[in-house]
């Protein structure tokens, strides 16, 4: 089963980091820009991975038509550039809020460099401002 969600984002939106906390919620992501463009941001937490804890970043536009793949075990955000932008991604699993969960986009452990932004203009929600800090000693994804 999967479902595709869209995203209709202001400039400076920031969402995320977010991930489905168990495994048989867990969410494989595929993301691609259909309007506008976005900094993508993926954390790696499969605590038996040799990239956990590591960010990976890529830029999507609408004009490079990039599609970006995220696993299962990641958390995922996104800060879009322009007005309007317009994120899509499709999901391997319907969405599930009571194993939702994430970490808060300034983690000092994370160190994620967002660019591109005047911090006065973010726009972030409450939802996102209320996230966890990252945690080395968790195993996030035991299953996987």
């Amino acid at each position: 089963m999967f479902q595709v969600n869209v995203s209709v984002n202001k400039q400076f939106t920031l969402r995320g980091l977010y991930f489905q906390k168990k495994v048989f919620f867990a969410q494989a992501k595929l993301v691609t820009v259909l309007q506008g463009s976005i900094l993508d941001v993926a954390v790696d937490l499969r605590k038996s991975s040799s990239n956990f804890g590591k960010c990976f970043k890529y830029q999507l536009t609408d004009t490079n038509y990039g599609l970006l793949y995220i696993p299962e075990g990641f958390a995922h955000g996104f800060l879009a550039f322009e007005p309007n932008t317009i994120v899509q991604y499709a999901v391997n699993n319907l969405y599930n809020p009571s194993t939702e969960s994430g970490i808060v986009y300034n983690d000092p452990t994370l160190a994620i460099k967002w660019h591109y932004f005047d911090a006065k203009k973010l726009n972030l929600s409450q939802k996102d401002l209320n996230l966890t800090r990252f945690d080395p000693n968790i195993d996030y994804f035991p299953e996987l």
